[in-house]
């Protein structure tokens, strides 16, 4: 159903939180499933570009950050065309002040679909551990939305206090003025009730991977590498993982088998500096990597280790499900909506570095184990967790809708 102006019915706002991560990752996912779904949304995205957005057609405007008032004339481009659309999508997360205003404007077509709520404003109701708050990562978000000066606050713990208190309350009339409010698992369902004070939990509209009719390249599968990916932030804990890695390589049982983390951020540096005090000989950290060689790094694992405290969902586990490579996830978070123990991967306790060494030695010491939990992640990420479900769920759940309703196995709950 077409729009006024050129411009669809629906649109996409989305901003990416001082890097380019998974979140911008399933935006650009998202809005390829929805116009192959027959739905040609448009995509404000506001952050830095990226190979994957090219292409899609992005109607913002402005400096990629730094400017506040380039951004403030930025913003009222972009408020001032969103008038047009009949449905405007906030897609996992935007700028608190432009959030505010979009919802105060237009809340009764807005419909919110969180990954999670701000994290710095709540990790204790996302955690229950204000620790995990990362300081060198929100001095880039705020870099990059308010420009490099107003970073000084970060350094003023009463007044950036007075700014939590303040950007908290602010949060929540934005949200609480939205049409719709949608959570991407239980578990973020479940924060976004208590952050937001609703009545009941949002709906849930769990994340996905393209729905390809590739089988999976399985030659160079085997007890050769145990793989994590995942940004370098306090709450994924790969320094868990890499003390339960010294109780592996203590063994004598893994000789020829490597642990590979793959990812960048500010505590990969203190990452690096513990697997050289522990002795590590066996491991590797990969920075920066591409899709396709990720892909191979999936190809030869034999299973992923995604140790994140109290994350909404993760998408790792389902790109290695997409290899048919088991996962080992902390019981923390949404994560576990998706990977069930014994059935399609394992569950530690999280920060239980004994027990996850423990768990590690067993699924290199049983590839039929593996093999077998491997399958059974690949079948589930391909029944019940694909982007084009995802596409179709948010588009009938979000009020008017504008495709043909979805058969009931779309909106079925994933087990």
């Amino acid at each position: 159903m077409p729009g006024t102006e050129g411009r669809s019915a629906w649109v996409v706002v989305h901003t990416s939180f001082g890097r380019v991560g998974g979140a911008e990752r399933q935006l650009v996912r998202f809005v390829r499933a929805a116009r192959e779904q027959g739905e040609p949304v448009d995509l404000y995205y506001f952050g830095p570009s990226f190979p994957e957005l090219e292409g899609l057609g992005n109607r913002y405007h402005g400096p990629e950050s730094g400017d506040p008032a380039s951004t403030a004339i930025a913003y009222a481009h972009v408020l001032r065309e969103l008038k047009a659309y009949q449905s405007i999508l906030i897609y996992h997360h935007v700028e608190p002040i432009l959030l505010g205003m979009i919802t105060a404007l237009y809340g009764d077509k807005c419909v919110v679909y969180l990954g999670e709520p701000l994290r710095p404003l709540w990790e204790e109701y996302v955690s229950g551990d204000r620790s995990l708050v990362s300081y060198p990562e929100m001095r880039g978000t705020v870099s990059q939305f308010y420009g490099p000066k107003a970073s000084f606050v970060l350094n003023r713990p009463r007044l950036m206090a007075v700014i939590v208190r303040v950007l908290r309350q602010w949060d929540r009339m934005s949200i609480r003025r939205a049409r719709v409010l949608l959570g991407n698992s239980a578990f973020t369902s479940q924060v976004l009730q208590r952050v937001y004070g609703l009545p009941e939990p949002p709906g849930v509209v769990y994340q996905g991977l393209p729905d390809t009719q590739d089988e999976p390249n399985l030659a160079e599968n085997g007890t050769r590498m145990v793989l994590s990916v995942g940004a370098f932030i306090p709450h994924k804990d790969q320094q868990t993982l890499l003390r339960a890695w010294q109780l592996v390589e203590e063994g004598v049982q893994f000789p020829d088998t490597q642990l590979v983390l793959v990812g960048n951020g500010p505590t990969r540096p203190a990452c690096e500096d513990l697997a050289r005090k522990l002795g590590l000989k066996r491991v590797r950290f990969e920075p920066t990597v591409s899709d396709s060689a990720l892909a191979h790094l999936y190809e030869q694992a034999s299973v992923l280790v995604h140790p994140a405290i109290a994350e909404p969902f993760g998408m790792a586990p389902l790109e290695a499900a997409t290899h048919r490579v088991p996962s080992i996830v902390a019981n923390s978070g949404g994560i576990t909506e998706f990977v069930r123990e014994g059935v399609n991967g394992r569950v530690f306790p999280p920060r239980d570095a004994p027990r996850l060494a423990a768990l590690i030695k067993g699924m290199l010491s049983n590839r039929a184990e593996c093999a077998r939990m491997g399958f059974e992640a690949y079948r589930k990420q391909r029944t019940l967790f694909t982007i084009e479900r995802t596409a179709l769920q948010l588009l009938a759940m979000s009020g008017p809708v504008l495709v043909d309703r979805p058969s009931e196995r779309f909106l079925a709950t994933p087990h």
